[in-house]
């Protein structure tokens, strides 16, 4: 299995659960950030913060958790019913306010997809970067090719590097697994944002409500906050857990890196609604949505014939 003990390794110390991490991203989408990069040291500020269980590092990362999987029937109708008010009926139908076009520029905001190239050719170094200790198999399916192909959403970019965190790479976990009061979050799961730095949680949303949040998009897509406003307004009924979504550690380049990896074409650079970024993706039953990787680069491909053609790469179209 590709991700076999990725969740493992990634959670494999104690999980001080921080605000946010690094310095908070000064500019929205498209803008380049100017201030100086702070080294990964000071990720994991666990001022105030709720520390999970060490048992949590022994469930293996080869099996992805789904929301609802252990619920019985009553708890799963309740759950497909508050995603429907939540994201409307149909998870595989893209909805009017989710759309992706080609990026101006790179800079915080920026969502970066990967070139399906380096990631079937077997490129360790590359691989291990985004937590793929082996080539993606063409032999699997399209979609599920897709699903392995890295999404980064850049939230600091700067003369001294860039830092990202991957948005669809699960752990396998879920916020209720910390083992502390996390009933405002309790079934959103914890992504893998990169394999780099301490073991602090950090989290993108949708609320200007959540103190010392950092708006990274033009459409109101933020970064980070105190975690007990989050808590707070989801509680007090001014947002909803699933306008939120959980990483653990980070992904880093150093100076010119990215530039470089982009010129060579790595990456893919797109801007993205916001709810593009955190709807749900049901990967099950009749109505199955298409991976984000194929979500973003195909709205983004209306603009940009090319980027469909990357598309039609991995689909043999």
């Amino acid at each position: 299995m590709i991700l076999r003990a990725v969740a493992a390794a990634a959670l494999a110390v104690i999980v001080p659960l921080a605000s946010a991490f690094l310095l908070p991203p000064s500019s929205s989408s498209g803008s380049t950030a100017t201030q100086p990069q702070q080294p990964p040291s000071q990720l994991g500020d666990s001022s105030g913060a709720t520390k999970a269980p060490a048992a949590l590092s022994s469930r293996s990362g080869s099996h992805v958790l789904r929301m609802g999987e252990y619920m019985d029937e009553e708890a799963q109708r309740k759950l497909r019913d508050m995603l429907n008010k939540q994201f409307g009926k149909g998870a595989g139908t893209v909805k009017a306010d989710e759309w992706a076009k080609p990026a101006d520029a790179i800079g915080v905001g920026t969502v970066l997809l990967a070139d399906p190239r380096p990631f079937f050719k077997g490129d360790a170094k590359t691989l291990q970067r985004f937590g793929l200790p082996e080539p993606i198999p063409q032999v699997i399916s399209p979609d599920r090719q897709a699903d392995l192909l890295p999404c980064i959403l850049l939230v600091q970019h700067g003369p001294r590097g860039s830092i990202g965190v991957m948005l669809n790479r699960r752990t396998g976990m879920l916020m209720g697994d910390l083992g502390e009061d996390m009933s405002a979050f309790m079934i959103q799961p914890i992504f893998l944002g990169g394999t780099l730095g301490s073991q602090s949680l950090s989290f993108i949303h949708t609320y200007p409500e959540v103190a010392q949040a950092e708006q990274v998009t033009e459409d109101g897509l933020f970064f980070g906050g105190d975690f007990k406003s989050a808590v707070h307004c989801v509680r007090e009924g001014i947002g909803s857990g699933f306008n939120f979504r959980f990483f653990v550690q980070y992904t880093q380049w150093g100076p010119g890196e990215l530039g470089a990896e982009v010129n060579a074409g790595r990456w893919h650079a797109v801007s993205a609604g916001k709810m593009s970024l955190l709807r749900v993706r049901d990967r099950k039953g009749p109505d199955t949505a298409k991976p984000m990787w194929t979500d973003l680069l195909t709205m983004a491909g209306e603009e940009q014939p090319e980027l469909k053609n990357v598309v039609d790469s991995v689909y043999g179209q």
